[in-house]
């Protein structure tokens, strides 16, 4: 940042903090005390995480994704974009996280000039009337968010149920060089006015987004105030646990496998939101290289991004990690690619240190096998290294348990493919139907120390240890209850 833009910075930040002073000690009494309920030694809530999505490198566009996936213009200049976020759990007070990660090579302050968050309508740009609510931060409707750095707003009220689209909207006033962090791949559409536009974040009508794209732009969390007994699950991985499809036929959908658990989960009358943390070409031990620019990636390795898209959600409690298909197929079928090739020990030595992170913070950590990807990575050197990667995920009994995906949507008949109905045309990625059947292979034992009870919805697909079911379920919401004391 120039001296000239440093200086226009500051004008401008003079003037939206004077235009913030508007607003009444009561509102920033009112959000202190919504924080109160969280932080007081007395309280029985807490901060639950209930949507994410992981940024990445804003370099990263048409070069190696579709056009549907890219942006036209890569950076915003008094403009607003609507992010829809299809949360997990729902409640009745709210707070935003905005990031500006990957901004710190380029000295890039961001202005956020004003934000909004409401109910949206369908998912559609249009907000429902009455919903909306302005985001603030310490009181002021604007914040400078400095280099690779983010930052909460104060909590809102806003009642949304489980499973509520919800629309959050952000002015960027400046005209800004650099792009901001966003996440390529968030397989919902998000929603842009024109440049120089003017700021549309109150708009309840939608009528000015008149642009789209299926990439959402700095807001990285939603967090949910709950009871303590309330607790999140990350599922973290790659394009698999992103919910791509090779048709793109899960756009809008919701159909991620950690929508379907979701799904599940509120079915069986449990208390858990479960938020995504997958980003497409991750890679657990390299960066991801971009062809013809070797200075930018599209993503930190897994190693680099676990803290901030893991084990710093708001009352994480379980992770489920499947990771490392890309480090196999890159290395073996696109050599040099990667700087070195990975081996056995390199990734399960690397599923160590997420395992024991995971520990020292009382954190359970579920190990998923590495679902068939023969249609991309099809060389027999990386066929061999998953099979025996998976191997090692199921009998060496590091994680916690052991999720198996590859058994889930494998074709029996011929173990290094998905089983054509759940295959989403590209050998590597499922459908909606193979998802789903991710998520129904999930033991929800694995979470019953969150549940409230069993269900007798059959859809919940739910089984039970044969003895002393009764029992240890009391058991186990006797000591959830000793939690909110």
């Amino acid at each position: 940042m120039n001296f000239r833009n440093f200086l226009h910075v500051g004008t401008l930040a003079l003037t939206l903090l004077s235009t913030a002073s508007l607003f009444s000690a009561q509102d920033l009494s009112a959000s202190r005390q919504l924080d109160q309920q969280a932080y007081s030694k007395k309280s029985k809530k807490h901060w639950v995480a209930t949507w994410s999505s992981a940024p990445v490198n804003p370099q990263t566009s048409a070069l190696i994704f579709p056009p549907q996936y890219d942006l036209p213009g890569m950076t915003f200049n008094d403009q607003t974009v609507r992010i829809i976020a299809h949360i997990s759990l729902g409640g009745s007070c709210f707070r935003v996280r905005l990031s500006n990660i990957y901004s710190f090579d380029n000295n890039a302050y961001m202005t956020i000039g004003s934000a909004h968050v409401a109910l949206s309508d369908s998912g559609s740009a249009a907000t429902v009337p009455g919903t909306d609510r302005q985001l603030t931060f310490n009181g002021q409707s604007s914040v400078i968010i400095p280099p690779n750095a983010s930052i909460l707003s104060d909590p809102v009220h806003l009642d949304a149920p489980n499973f509520s689209d919800l629309a959050v909207s952000v002015y960027l006033p400046l005209d800004n060089t650099f792009p901001g962090p966003r996440h390529l791949i968030a397989e919902q559409t998000s929603y842009i006015t024109p440049a120089s536009s003017g700021d549309y974040s109150a708009d309840q009508s939608g009528i000015a987004f008149t642009e789209t794209t299926t990439q959402s732009f700095y807001v990285s969390d939603i967090e949910v105030l709950a009871s303590k007994e309330k607790a999140s699950i990350v599922c973290f991985g790659d394009s698999i646990t992103d919910g791509n499809s090779f048709n793109y036929s899960t756009l809008d959908t919701n159909s991620t496998y950690p929508d379907f658990l979701a799904y599940r989960l509120r079915c069986d009358k449990n208390l858990l939101g479960v938020v995504n943390s997958g980003v497409t070409l991750d890679q657990v031990l390299y960066n991801v290289p971009l062809p013809g620019e070797p200075l930018w990636t599209a993503g930190l390795n897994a190693l680099s991004r676990f803290d901030t898209d893991a084990l710093t959600k708001a009352a994480v409690k379980y992770v489920i990690f499947m990771d490392g298909g890309n480090d196999i197929g890159v290395s073996y079928c696109f050599p040099g690619l990667n700087p070195y090739p990975v081996t056995f020990d390199m990734l399960t030595g690397a599923y160590v240190q997420f395992i024991d992170r995971c520990h020292d913070l009382g954190i359970t950590i579920y190990g998923g096998t590495l679902t068939p990807s023969s249609g991309v990575y099809s060389c027999p050197e990386a066929e061999a290294l998953r099979q025996e990667v998976n191997a090692w995920i199921r009998t060496s009994g590091r994680f916690d348990a052991v999720i198996d995906f590859d058994k889930a949507v494998r074709d029996p008949l011929h173990p290094d493919k998905l089983l054509p109905a759940y295959d989403s045309g590209d050998g590597l990625h499922p459908n909606s139907a193979g998802y789903q059947a991710m998520a129904n292979c999930i033991d929800l034992n694995l979470f019953r120390d969150c549940s409230q009870g069993r269900s007798k919805n059959p859809k919940c697909k739910r089984t039970f240890p044969p003895t002393s079911t009764k029992k240890a379920r009391s058991n186990a919401l006797a000591e959830a209850l000793k939690a909110v004391k």
